[in-house]
């Protein structure tokens, strides 16, 4: 069990990584736009902390129950906010849905 819970903290830090590599690839491409990487970014930077911190025995049995929850916390508001952006896209009528025979369009 320890070691498939190692190799799935491992997978997730190399996940975290990735994703900060794509926030700064965001940011520079879309450098307007910046403030849309800024909560993936935190939400990964933490979690990078606080499994580094983990793996190395730095943190108090506090300490890890804190981290988690912060994370946890910050992946829910995440996870939130993109059901509510994917609501709002998906309630926004594309412009075929005004589709009307009468207009001559086939």
């Amino acid at each position: 069990m320890a070691t498939a819970t190692t190799i799935l903290q491992w997978l997730s830090i190399i996940g975290m990584v990735l994703i900060v590599v794509c926030c700064a690839l965001i940011v520079v491409r879309w450098r307007r736009l910046w403030f849309v990487a800024v909560a993936p970014l935190l939400w990964s930077v933490f979690g990078i902390v606080f499994y580094v911190l983990f793996m190395i025995g730095r943190l108090s049995t506090d300490g890890a129950l804190l981290w988690s929850a912060l994370h946890r916390a910050m992946a829910v508001a995440l996870v939130l906010a993109t059901v509510v952006m994917l609501w709002i896209i998906l309630s926004t009528p594309l412009p075929m849905d005004d589709y009307d025979e009468a207009d001559g369009y086939e």
